[in-house]
């Protein structure tokens, strides 16, 4: 009698460790796969944010070079009308100059 207690209590202790084996194996796959699942929603985010912000740099560098452009062709509008201004006010002194092409 002792014996067959015995026995199966040995069966039963042999039975739950196979179990919590299941159980662990199965709770380590699900948390690797749970593991893997967060890594790649972050690098799926990283990678959306690195695309959003490279066209954030191209949009600002074009805006940049927009701006210079229109300086420039500001700037250069501001001289030739400078020029004028004092070409004209030459002309209203009685001075004249043939290096001054007015009319072009």
């Amino acid at each position: 009698m002792l014996d067959t207690k015995l026995k199966k209590a040995e069966a039963t202790i042999a039975n739950q460790a196979s179990i919590s084996t299941t159980k662990s194996k199965h709770y380590e796959a699900k948390y690797k796969a749970m593991v893997q699942e967060h890594q790649s929603s972050i690098q799926k985010i990283t990678q959306e944010a690195q695309a959003k912000f490279d066209v954030a740099q191209v949009q600002h560098e074009r805006a940049v070079a927009s701006y210079r452009e229109s300086l420039k062709n500001y700037v250069v509008i501001s001289l030739l009308q400078a020029r004028l201004k004092m070409a004209y006010e030459a002309m209203a002194l009685g001075f004249e100059c043939p290096s001054w092409n007015i009319k072009a």
